[in-house]
């Protein structure tokens, strides 16, 4: 397994640290994708192309493993976090879900993924994605290479399986109104939202404030938290 970014001139300031802290967190080598800025998001959708033949984890160059993270089970399957901003007024994944019917529990995050990219069903959504937007046919409020990754995962019934917020936490899913809270233990945090000129500090700030060591929950406070919820 690799971990896998892209990098831009635009974004290049953000690497080194980014990298430093997902090799030390995962244990796993760093493959970056360096273009322009103008293919940045382009190049995701080429992820089949430029990145290692196998198991990957592609994370955004603005998103730093903060916590130990164990990644080798993620394998047989497409993983990434359900993107809380589809429930967000005005945000584009929940504008685009209802105009495309892309069912708001399918819609992933592509900030961060795990996938293979010798698997000839994730090679297939990268395929299509690419041709589904050379295609003309969608107008979608995204500008990025998300809506594109969603909608040909869709349509070649790829089944994403939904790792936890913490996997690919950031907080403007909190503070829009997309999420309940913040998770107990971020492992991955991303600045996405926040202005280029800001995501380093943001990610500093992060890391500060959920950077900490975090013992297990107390069995007692398990039961106690479930029965007041459920009970």
């Amino acid at each position: 397994m690799t971990g896998v970014t892209i990098v831009t001139p635009s974004y290049k300031h953000l690497y080194a640290e980014a990298a430093k802290r997902f090799r030390k967190n995962t244990g796993l080598p760093v493959h970056a994708i360096r273009v322009a800025d103008s293919r940045g998001f382009a190049a995701k959708l080429e992820l089949d192309r430029l990145a290692p033949r196998g198991p990957i984890v592609f994370f955004d160059v603005d998103a730093w493993v903060i916590q130990p993270t164990d990644f080798s089970k993620l394998t047989g399957g497409w993983f990434a976090v359900n993107d809380p901003a589809v429930y967000t007024y005005g945000s584009f994944p929940k504008e685009d879900c209802e105009e495309f019917s892309i069912p708001k529990g399918f819609y992933f995050n592509s900030g961060v993924m795990a996938l293979d990219t010798s698997d000839s069903a994730h090679r297939k959504v990268f395929k299509l994605a690419r041709k589904l937007k050379a295609s003309g046919r969608y107008e979608p409020k995204d500008w990025t290479d998300q809506f594109w990754l969603n909608l040909a995962a869709l349509q070649c019934e790829v089944p994403i399986q939904h790792l936890p917020l913490s996997f690919n936490y950031y907080p403007m899913a909190v503070k829009h109104g997309g999420y309940p809270h913040h998770p107990r233990t971020p492992k991955i945090v991303h600045a996405a939202g926040f202005k280029l000129p800001h995501k380093l500090d943001a990610l500093r700030a992060m890391e500060v404030v959920f950077g900490y060591d975090t013992r297990p929950m107390v069995p007692e406070a398990i039961t106690a938290y479930h029965n007041r919820t459920h009970d």
